[in-house]
């Protein structure tokens, strides 16, 4: 039991970077093209991940976090590697918008940029 414990406290460990709720979760469902009250979002993905780069629509009522669902899913590594996600222009760090909704924290059709974070 208490190795167990150690391998939770691990694992919650080395996703403490990532908001609540996204180690281990799915990134929310795609909607089709077209699909009302969708949003198309550009995530620039860090150096070494594969692809590069991402387009992919969200409803403007998912989470900012299913952001950084999505970020995990296509790079296994940056769900233990510290990471940044933040808009181009003006730069900001998402974060801390992780509860809100796409459209609450005006990210719609916005150009996202992941950094690893230094080290």
């Amino acid at each position: 039991a208490a190795e167990a414990a150690a391998a939770a406290e691990a694992a919650k460990a080395a996703s403490a970077h990532l908001p609540e709720g996204v180690a281990g979760a799915a990134p929310p469902d795609e909607p089709a093209q077209g699909t009302p009250g969708s949003t198309r979002l550009q995530l620039r993905l860090a150096e070494g991940c594969e692809p590069r780069t991402l387009v992919r629509r969200f409803m403007g009522t998912d989470k900012v976090k299913g952001v950084f669902a999505v970020v995990v899913a296509a790079n296994p590594e940056a769900a233990t590697r510290e990471f940044v996600l933040q808009t181009s222009y003006p730069t900001a760090d998402i974060k801390p918008l992780a509860e809100q909704t796409l459209d609450e924290a005006k990210l719609a059709n916005a150009s996202i940029a992941m950094r690893w974070a230094s080290s």
